[in-house]
């Protein structure tokens, strides 16, 4: 299998009751459920879109106590951590602080400092199959494709993560579109993995998984509800050069 390219063109409970409404009922609620998540993601999204016009230059995840933060490497890097608080993978430091793994790369312009919900040792052996075309690395618009009626809190969360460090950490302008057309999609773009439009897109996917699918155009991040973070986790260390795609 290829190289995975990254943006850049770089290489890279409770028991259960018996108390349910009816069955119409049911689908108009969590129809409903879905198309309010939607607009969730696409507020997301369209945030750090603009942050990306309106502040290129700015840093915004090191606003989150980087004294702290570069305390913890410093740690990590002597040895004095437990695994569980931080380790070196491949060469870069990670500290779990806050229940989020920090680390940091050497970006063009910037040192760039970023958290995520899953370190690198709870996402390599995602596997990542196919091939990209070259030409997803051109350009900085990425579309970010996602279902207007299944849309979960897991799928915000991954789109989230997905799009700051698009926005900050790649130079790319994340767009959220809609997979297929319905009502709450008017005056947006229809895009999914057979059809990007000509443009990157990347396809948020619930399914069995984790698992992340590479064809052409499309990356296409599939899991169910926390998998889906961790895939999308997986493509964005991956991006960095944190994890090699094997």
């Amino acid at each position: 299998m290829g190289d995975l390219l990254n943006p850049m063109g770089e290489l890279a409970e409770e028991p259960e009751q018996d108390m349910s409404p009816a069955p119409d009922v049911n689908e108009k609620a969590q129809k409903g459920d879905g198309k309010k998540l939607f607009f969730t993601i696409l507020a997301v999204i369209g945030i750090f879109a603009f942050f990306f016009i309106a502040f290129k230059g700015w840093n915004g995840i090191t606003g989150a106590a980087p004294i702290t933060i570069d305390d913890f490497h410093t740690e990590n890097l002597e040895g004095n951590l437990e695994e569980e608080q931080g380790y070196i993978y491949n060469g870069f430091s990670f500290v779990n602080v806050d229940n989020l793994w920090w680390s940091e790369v050497n970006l063009p312009d910037k040192r760039f400092k970023f958290p995520l919900h899953f370190g690198p040792k709870d996402v390599d052996q995602i596997p990542v199959t196919g091939n990209l075309d070259p030409a997803f690395s051109q350009g900085q618009l990425v579309y970010i494709a996602i279902d207007p009626i299944k849309s979960n809190q897991y799928q915000a969360l991954a789109a989230s993560e997905l799009s700051i460090n698009m926005a900050q950490g790649m130079n790319r302008i994340p767009e959220a579109v809609c997979t297929f057309e319905d009502s709450i999609c008017d005056n947006r773009t229809i895009a999914n993995c057979e059809d990007t439009k000509g443009m990157p897109l990347i396809e948020i996917v619930d399914g069995d998984g984790p698992r992340i699918e590479a064809n052409g155009m499309c990356i296409k991040l599939i899991g169910k509800e926390l998998d889906i973070v961790k895939a999308a986790d997986r493509i964005i260390l991956n991006w960095y050069g944190i994890i090699d795609v094997k």
